[in-house]
């Protein structure tokens, strides 16, 4: 992830989602909380929207087994070493 900083300078900086997504979600809080009008509603949506997809995903695909990668086969024809 690139971070934003003041007057559009991009840092190439990486961080692991898990350390970026508290500050997100916190930042859409907040300013949930700020908006006295209309555009609260777009901030919570987005937090509610990550909520429900990535709950979706942990029960989706949370429990699935891990399978290693299959050996590739080798065609008909083809000189096997």
């Amino acid at each position: 992830m690139t971070s934003l900083l003041p007057f559009l300078f991009f840092l190439p900086l990486r961080f692991p989602a898990w350390v970026v997504l508290p500050f997100w979600a916190a930042l859409q809080w907040l300013a949930a909380g700020q908006a006295a009008t209309g555009p609260g509603v777009a901030y919570l949506a987005h937090l509610v929207g990550f909520t429900l997809g990535f709950g979706y995903a942990w029960v989706r695909f949370g429990r699935a087994t891990r399978v290693g990668a299959a050996p590739a086969t080798v065609p008909e024809g083809e000189n096997q070493p």
